[in-house]
């Protein structure tokens, strides 16, 4: 028997497979026109970036144009916070490029710095201090690479509005940059290079902010006048400290940070010796805590216990927080009943049986130092400056760290506030001006600030 199909069978299959050709040629079309808008939004988002960019540097060369000549902590506070506002939104622009694949640490360096390096002369003149010579200099210097770079990204932005180039292209373009000859670098490449090669001989900013030269060129206090050890004297120490035999340890990387210290390895553990004095700089292990069993205050005093059999006394406990079974205290120095903040040694300690699996040292080996902690004004004096909304229930002296990594000796008045919430606010004991304000949180999970 012969199998036939109907006249009206293939005409249905017919206009079923014309009609699913439609539809896949309806959601192609539809993903094109959506993967063109697509293109077209982001494409309009880098343009947006480009033109802030230029505009922020613009305005970055005319504030700092301004501010070579501002004579008053007044108008210096102006202007400053006029070039903050303006670095931030030229740093957000030039990240939001594809440009990824260019080297513009420079660039960032100038942006990160300009703001920053211009508030902490007006805090000065405000102070009632006047600018050094050196300062001026560098204002003077800051304005020249800006009016630089202000051009070079004129020219930049120029170039493209006239060539009607897709922003897009400069993602391809810089990758390719590594196969160019320096004669067929693509002008646009070649623009953004220009930005960042105008930056040879770019000045030393020291100030009291976080991106400060001081900062990477920051040396141990503590270690920088000891004895180098070698690799087996940093060995047996190590072996001491987490219990095995030398033989057993394994050599890891040398860290040549600005703390340059031998590392081991035993059974998971890592253990990092100071190449100078041959000071434990931290311990790292991990483990699986599956229950908890130790009390959040039985694990603080083990963790001292801990710090005391290393040699590190005169730490107080100051904050403390558990997390997945582990409770991490965080200790301070203190010399002559003073709490010195920037010496800080963070021990962590499992909650199952109080074992200790991780201390962390670098910030005290850094730091630590004898201070001065002489003041100019009284406490009576530095309570004027606390809010009257709060209530002062205890003062201590402590020394407090700031964004650039520097020191203050201060005045902490632990109060409360009109919630009952604990504020603790820092008055410098020098000046008598407001420092900083830290909002105490305690909680099942510890005591933390915010």
């Amino acid at each position: 028997m012969t199998n036939s199909i109907s006249r009206r069978t293939v005409v249905r299959i017919v206009s079923f497979v014309l009609a699913a050709m439609s539809v896949m040629a309806g959601i192609a079309i539809y993903q094109y026109t959506q993967a063109q808008r697509y293109y077209a939004t982001i494409e309009y988002s880098y343009q947006r970036a480009l033109s802030d960019l230029n505009d922020s540097l613009a305005s970055i060369s005319t504030e700092l144009e301004k501010g070579v000549y501002s004579a008053t902590a007044q108008q210096m506070s102006h202007l400053s916070a006029n070039l903050w506002k303006n670095a931030s939104v030229a740093k957000t622009s030039l990240s939001s490029l594809p440009v990824t694949d260019l080297n513009m640490s420079a660039t960032y360096k100038f942006l990160s710095q300009v703001g920053e390096y211009a508030m902490s002369l007006s805090k000065k003149m405000a102070s009632g201090q006047e600018l050094t010579a050196e300062e001026q200099e560098s204002l003077v210097k800051l304005r020249d690479y800006s009016e630089g770079l202000s051009e070079s990204m004129a020219t930049i932005t120029q170039d493209m509005y006239n060539s009607q180039m897709d922003i897009h292209e400069l993602a391809n373009l810089a990758k390719t940059l590594d196969n160019q000859n320096s004669d067929d670098i693509p002008w646009v490449i070649s623009g953004f290079q220009k930005m960042e090669d105008s930056f040879e001989g770019y000045p030393t900013l020291i100030y009291d902010g976080p991106f400060s030269d001081h900062i990477m060129q920051k040396e141990s206090q503590l270690l920088k006048t000891m004895d180098k050890v070698d690799r087996n004297t940093a060995a047996q120490t190590a072996a001491k400290l987490l219990g095995c035999d030398v033989d057993k340890l394994k050599d890891e990387s040398d860290e040549n940070s600005n703390i340059p210290s031998y590392s081991f390895e035993y059974d998971g553990g890592v253990i990092s010796i100071t190449q100078n004095g041959g000071m434990v700089s931290y311990i790292l292990r991990s483990r699986e805590i599956t229950e908890t069993k130790v009390k959040a205050e039985e694990a603080v005093k083990a963790a001292q216990k801990y710090l005391n059999d290393l040699g590190f006394t005169s730490m107080k406990e100051s904050y403390y927080e558990t997390s997945n079974g582990i409770c991490t205290v965080n200790f301070a120095y203190e010399q002559d009943g003073v709490i010195v903040y920037p010496d800080l040694i963070k021990v962590s300690v499992a909650l199952d049986n109080c074992d200790i699996l991780s201390m962390d040292a670098r910030g005290y080996i850094m730091s630590h130092t004898t201070r001065n902690v002489g003041t100019k004004i009284s406490q009576e004096e530095a309570s004027k400056s606390v809010s009257n909304l709060l209530t002062i229930e205890s003062c201590y002296k402590a020394i407090i760290p700031t964004d650039g990594e520097n020191e203050v000796l201060c005045y902490e008045f632990r109060t409360k506030g009109s919630n009952d919430e604990d504020v603790f606010v820092y008055v410098n004991a020098q000046t008598g001006a407001e420092e900083e304000i830290l909002m105490i949180l305690k909680g099942e999970d510890g005591i933390l600030v915010k």
